[in-house]
């Protein structure tokens, strides 16, 4: 496993009560402008980056936005290398994200909406194991799929 590399890392406030804690995926804050917080849900569409540190309310937080970062797994299932990961609940851990095919592409309809934070990049399966280190490829994008 990757200790990490980054390419681009930045320092943002953290929003009041934010609870972020190291190698967990940190999005925009609605409410105050600059700041970063955990995710609200899972598909929360901000995703900022990387946390590196532990934080206290309010103060700043080193956050990686580019490289590759070691996060943490939640736990739910098997994370395998080249699986494309997802922030987790509120946790701001991350889980894979199966994309599948549409099965009529023209039906905005039948289209659903992934915030990937990035690509598992370990040489072997994540095990199932909540805490587990994860070696993420840091690259948020959307994808529409079924």
């Amino acid at each position: 496993m990757s200790r990490g590399i980054s390419l681009l890392e930045d320092t943002f406030p953290a929003a009041a009560g934010s609870g972020i804690v190291a190698r967990r995926v940190v999005v925009m804050d609605g409410t105050t402008r600059g700041n970063v917080k955990l995710p609200a849900s899972p598909a929360e569409a901000t995703a900022v980056g990387a946390t590196a540190e532990r934080v206290s309310p309010g103060g700043g937080v080193a956050v990686q936005i580019a490289g590759v970062a070691v996060l943490e797994s939640d736990g739910s299932a098997v994370i395998n290398p080249g699986d494309y990961l997802v922030a987790s609940a509120t946790t701001g851990q991350v889980k894979s994200q199966a994309l599948a095919i549409p099965a009529s592409p023209g039906t905005a309809g039948n289209w659903n909406l992934y915030n990937i934070i990035g690509m598992c990049v370990d040489e072997g399966p994540i095990p199932a194991t909540a805490g587990a280190p994860v070696a993420v490829r840091l690259g948020p994008f959307m994808i529409f799929a079924a």
